[in-house]
This record gives C-alpha cells, sequence and structure tokens, in this order.
C-alpha cells in the first residue's frame, strides 16, 4: 500500500482511479471556537434525486473535537438527505478527527458533502505528515481508526494542500 493514503493511488492521491478533492486554499482558524457554515440548502423530499448538501465546522483541536465532530455529522445526516448508515459514518468521521486532533494538533476543519447516494467527509488539518494505514498487532493498544476507515468505506485517502496541510477524507454510499 501507499503510505499513508489508504491503498492503490493515483497521482491526485485517491484510491482506485478516483479523483481526490480539489485544495480550497483555506486553513482552518487556529483558536477560533467551532464554528458552522451552510453552503446549500437542503431541497424538500421528493422522489427526484435530491442535490448535494454541503456543511462545514471548524473545530478548535483537544478532547471535545471528536464529539463535536459526531454531533455536527449526526445533525447534517439528521437532514434526511442520505440513506445510509449513519453510524458507520459517525464512527469514521471520529477517526480522522481524533487522528486530527493526535497528530496533527490545533483546529480541524470538517467538511460533509452529501447527496442522496454519496457522503464525503473531509478532515483538514495543518500537519504535512499523511496518516498511514497499519496492522496492529492484537494486544496494541492503537492503531486501529485507519484500518476502520479502510474496511468501513467505499474509498477514502489524503490530499496535500499548497499551505502544508493536508485533508484527510473518505466516501460513503447509500
Amino acid at each position: 500500500m501507499d503510505e499513508g493514503t489508504g491503498g492503490a493511488r493515483n497521482p491526485e492521491g485517491s484510491r482506485a482511479g478516483r479523483g481526490g478533492p480539489s485544495s480550497r486554499g483555506r486553513a482552518p482558524g487556529a483558536g477560533r471556537p467551532a464554528r458552522a457554515t451552510k453552503a446549500a440548502a437542503p431541497r424538500a423530499a421528493t422522489d427526484e434525486p435530491v442535490g448535494p448538501l454541503e456543511r462545514a465546522i471548524t473545530l478548535i483541536g483537544g478532547p471535545a473535537s471528536c464529539a463535536a465532530a459526531r454531533q455536527f455529522v449526526r445533525a447534517v445526516l439528521g437532514e434526511g438527505i442520505w440513506g445510509g448508515d449513519q453510524e458507520a459514518a459517525v464512527l469514521l468521521t471520529s477517526e480522522i478527527v481524533s487522528n486530527a486532533a493526535q497528530h496533527a494538533g490545533g483546529a480541524c476543519h470538517l467538511m460533509v458533502r452529501v447527496d442522496d447516494v454519496v457522503l464525503r467527509i473531509e478532515a483538514t488539518d495543518r500537519s504535512r505528515i499523511r496518516p498511514h494505514l497499519s496492522i496492529p498487532e492484537p494486544l496494541d493498544e492503537t492503531g486501529r481508526g485507519l484500518l476502520l476507515v479502510d474496511v468501513l468505506s467505499h474509498d477514502w485517502g489524503t490530499t496535500e494542500r499548497l499551505d502544508g496541510g493536508k485533508v484527510v477524507w473518505f466516501e460513503l454510499h447509500s
């Protein structure tokens, strides 16, 4: 496997020929309280495909980041657009935010993009160090987070940012 990227990768940093997210050039605001931004309004439920929904929050780092991230993802998914496994989405969000808090320190920007089929969650931090998928020994107390992301997600990866940080993302399909 490619170091820290979750599987065989193409030049854009994604698995299985999928393109990674483009860099937006915005760094998360360090030291600011968590703040949600609204990027698109949901449409009323119909039999037609629903357009994408995008929500973002900046987490200030530390132990409370994971709980805030889980609560945020539950709230976004509670808007009813995506019919997939919400508990898997919450678990995997917790894993990538935990990695950002533990290894990158500081703020983490969390983006949730969802339509009626695909949920994509991205965690952006300022660290250049890419996460690395490992297979822990049975008695190891850590090291299972990315393994869960790899096993439970449809796709996942990392993308370097121009500002020196990175985006760790995963996708789940309904």
